[in-house]
């Protein structure tokens, strides 16, 4: 991550300029679980990320714990770890998938409110960008449903 984004993601959100958060959206721009969103979400996440380094091995997030944050990966990889059982029973833990960077994870425990589903580990070094559960919670629906009802008012 650039110098000048990381200064930018270690300022309070609140405290973050509209230009701002414009030069976090265009560096963003072209990730592929980014470009899922619309602007208006997008401008609202660029507006509460932080930042985040995680050394290679470490552990982000178990399986089991409540979800308190949403993730993008800005560089580096990260295992996707979960449980299975063998034949004869016994459980185990396999590498699921490597997600590497643009991907994100951990919204599934913070869209449904579920426990997390599986163990994320980093593969190497990673930069993350990271939505805290309040701010995804309240901005990110809340936003989808204004833009899905401007566009079934749009359709009548």
């Amino acid at each position: 991550l650039p110098k000048w984004a990381k200064l930018l993601t270690e300022k309070d959100p609140s405290e973050r300029t509209e230009k701002e958060c414009h030069r976090i959206h265009a560096l963003l721009r072209g990730l592929k679980s980014f470009d899922k969103f619309t602007e208006k979400i997008q401008l609202a996440m660029c507006k509460a990320f932080t930042h985040q380094s995680i050394g290679t091995l470490r552990v982000i997030l178990r399986r089991g714990h409540v979800g308190q944050n949403f993730y993008f990966i800005y560089s580096g990889s990260v295992f996707v770890n979960v449980e299975d059982m063998n034949a004869q029973g016994e459980k185990f833990v396999k590498t699921e998938v490597v997600l590497t960077k643009g991907d994100s994870f951990g919204e599934l425990a913070l869209l449904q409110n579920v426990q997390r589903t599986a163990s994320i580990s980093c593969r190497e070094d990673a930069e993350l960008l990271v939505v805290d559960r309040d701010v995804f919670a309240s901005v990110c629906p809340r936003i989808f449903d204004r833009e899905l009802e401007e566009k079934v008012n749009f359709l009548r």
